[in-house]
C-alpha cells in the first residue's frame, strides 16, 4: 500500500485525495466534450463540476461519519478527507440534487445533461478506487484465492493477511460500465436513459461486492443488508420510477444552440 505518494515541502500528498482529484478532472474533460455537442457552454460544465465536487465530497463524508461515528472522534478527524473515509452514496445523493438544481435554474436541457454525466460518474469513481487501493481502505474479506493480496489491517501476528482486492474488482466493473454507457450516448435513445442505466448498473456492481467487503463491519445493518446494499435497493427503485416516467411522457426536443450565458 502507498497511502502517501510523495511529499512537497515536507507535507504528504495522499494517494486517496490525489486520485479523487484526478477522477474529477478526467470526468470534467469528458463531460465538457460531450456537452459541447448538445450546445451546453463549457462555463456551465465548469460551474456544475465546482458544485458537484463540493457537495459530492461533503455528502460522502457526512454519510461516512453518520455510519461509523466512532472512527471520527473530533472535528479534525472529520475534516481530514485526504485520509479516506467517503461513503459514495451520500455524495451521489447530495451532488445529484445540487446538480439538478443548477441545471433547472440555468434553463439547461435536464435529461440530455444528466445523460452526459452517466459515464462520467463511474469514471471519477473508478479513479477514486485506485486511491482506495493505494491507501488500503475499502478492503475485502479474508480469502485464499490465487489473486488475493496482502492488505491491511494487520492480523494478530502483525502481518497483513490475504484479502479480496475489492477495490480492483470494483475498478474493473466501473470501467466496463463507463464503456457501455458511453456507447449508449452515441446511439438513438430516450434522453435520460443513460443516467437511468448508470443507476441500474452501479447497483448491480455494488450490491454483491458488499458481501465480500470487510470494512463495513461496524456499520449498522437493516434487514440483513448493509447501508451500501440498502442504498443500492433505493437506487434501483428510483431508477425504475424514473424509467417508467420517461416512457410515459413525450420527449421534449433539446435546444440545438448554446444555452444561456453562465455569467
Amino acid at each position: 500500500m502507498y497511502p502517501v505518494l510523495f511529499e512537497i515541502a515536507g507535507r504528504p500528498v495522499y494517494s486517496f485525495g490525489t486520485f479523487l482529484a484526478v477522477g474529477f478532472l478526467i470526468s470534467y474533460l469528458y463531460v465538457s466534450r460531450r456537452c459541447e455537442k448538445i450546445g451546453v457552454e463549457d462555463a456551465h460544465v465548469l460551474n456544475l463540476f465546482i458544485i458537484l465536487v463540493i457537495t459530492g465530497v461533503a455528502g460522502s463524508r457526512l454519510m461516512a461519519v453518520a455510519l461509523a461515528p466512532s472512527h471520527y472522534p473530533d472535528l479534525k478527524s472529520v475534516l481530514q478527507i485526504s485520509n479516506g473515509g467517503l461513503a459514495f452514496h451520500g455524495g451521489l445523493l447530495l451532488a445529484l440534487a445540487s446538480g439538478i438544481g443548477y441545471v433547472k435554474a440555468r434553463g439547461l436541457p435536464l435529461w440530455p445533461v444528466l445523460d452526459r454525466f452517466g459515464p462520467a460518474v463511474p469514471l471519477a469513481h473508478a479513479s477514486g478506487r485506485i486511491g482506495c487501493f493505494l491507501y488500503g481502505c475499502c478492503f475485502g474479506d479474508l480469502t485464499s484465492l490465487p489473486w488475493a493480496l496482502h492488505m491491511p489491517p494487520a492480523g494478530p501476528d502483525g502481518s497483513w493477511p490475504l484479502r479480496h482486492p475489492t477495490q480492483i474488482y470494483e475498478l474493473a466493473l466501473l470501467l466496463a460500465l463507463v464503456f457501455l454507457l458511453d456507447r449508449l450516448i452515441d446511439r438513438p435513445h430516450r434522453a435520460g436513459m443513460v443516467m437511468v442505466g448508470y443507476a441500474y448498473g452501479y447497483a448491480l456492481i455494488r450490491f454483491p461486492l458488499e458481501l465480500i467487503r470487510a470494512d463495513n463491519d461496524l456499520e449498522p445493518y437493516t434487514l440483513g443488508l448493509s447501508p451500501g446494499q440498502l442504498a443500492c435497493v433505493m437506487m434501483v427503485a428510483v431508477a425504475a420510477m424514473t424509467h417508467a416516467y420517461l416512457r410515459s411522457v413525450p420527449e421534449t426536443a433539446a435546444p440545438s444552440g448554446p444555452a444561456k450565458n453562465a455569467a
